[in-house]
């Protein structure tokens, strides 16, 4: 009994110690997958700055070239000054490498490349230390589906809204005695006929208005003269797209207008507004006769020149991503 005993406990003390000599063994196995681990998620990380970067400046070279984009064709210098403005304000600035703005297609398209070094972190354990990251935006003057009965009687003030936004992300007040002030300038008056009301509801302006144009604005806010047609417009949109939104409504909705941008001068009835440029907006549905309310929606709208536009007929430009 007792040698027998010897003999099991023998063997077993033999495959204990095996074991533990391949515990060695996975330890190390272990130590190289943890390296191989670590080393993927740090490439990961920087693989993710690479990409916040490139869909920052992405952006920010889409709204810079919608937005240069108005002055096409015949201000050039505009839309490339326009342009360059707009990226320096969202953050695209030396030593990022700006190539353009360049205007093509008969001036009717303009694109720019912007190019961004991007250091890695990690990376650099493994001799990469930076990587270049690279994005092209062109934008063009196309007709609009929107005619030129669409324009709104009411001027966006470019002095106080400098940065356009043109993703949903401000609200805009277009007309409000406390935006207008000092004067307590109006509506534009579109017709300059004195009579701008109509244009807040569904009567199409069947005029032309320019980039550079100057026209007479009324003063004060006549609330009983903007309630009626405005809530006619506004009526029309809901009954159209019950749930439409300024991304998301069918095309010829009363509540997407044409805006004019600019700047206003003089008070009271010597007031006046010259036009620089036009926007595409969306009147949201609790926007009241004094106090209208909108988000810009994308692709800036052109307006017709006396050097002539690549829109035709009674219709007015629109700037569209292309590339």
């Amino acid at each position: 009994m007792p040698t027998c005993f010897y003999k099991r406990f023998s063997r077993g003390f033999s495959i204990s110690k095996s074991f533990g000599n391949s515990r060695g063994q996975v330890a190390v196995l272990y130590a190289g997958i943890i390296a191989v681990l670590l080393g993927a998620v740090a490439l990961g990380s920087d693989v993710a700055v690479m990409y916040v970067n490139w869909q920052q400046l992405q952006k920010a070279a889409d709204a810079a070239v919608l937005v240069g984009g108005a002055g096409l064709p015949d201000n050039i210098p505009g839309a490339t000054a326009a342009t360059n403005a707009y990226l320096a304000s969202n953050g695209v600035v030396a030593p990022d490498i700006i190539t353009g703005p360049t205007v093509s297609n008969n001036n009717t398209e303009i694109s720019v490349t912007v190019k961004r070094t991007v250091q890695y972190n990690f990376g650099r354990a493994l001799g990469m230390l930076s990587a270049d990251v690279q994005v092209t935006a062109t934008a063009q003057a196309q007709t609009s589906s929107t005619p030129d009965g669409n324009i709104f009687p009411a001027g966006l003030d470019a002095a106080k809204f400098p940065n356009l936004k043109f993703d949903g992300s401000v609200d805009y007040s277009i007309y409000s005695t406390g935006n207008n002030a000092p004067g307590s300038k109006g509506p534009v008056d579109i017709n300059q006929d004195g009579d701008p009301w109509p244009y807040m509801g569904l009567t199409p302006f069947t005029g032309t208005l320019t980039d550079g144009e100057t026209i007479p604005t009324i003063t004060g806010c006549k609330e009983g003269h903007a309630s009626t047609p405005l809530s006619q417009r506004i009526a029309a949109g809901v009954a159209m797209d019950p749930n439409g939104t300024w991304n998301n409504h069918s095309v010829g909705n009363p509540q997407e207008v044409v805006i004019p941008v600019g700047t206003w001068s003089g008070n009271g009835t010597n007031a006046t507004f010259t036009i620089s440029s036009f926007v595409k907006a969306w009147i949201e549905s609790d926007s009241s006769a004094c106090n209208v309310n909108v988000f810009l929606m994308p692709g800036v709208a052109g307006g017709k020149s006396s050097l002539g536009t690549p829109c035709t007929g009674n219709t007015i430009c629109v700037v569209a991503l292309v590339q």
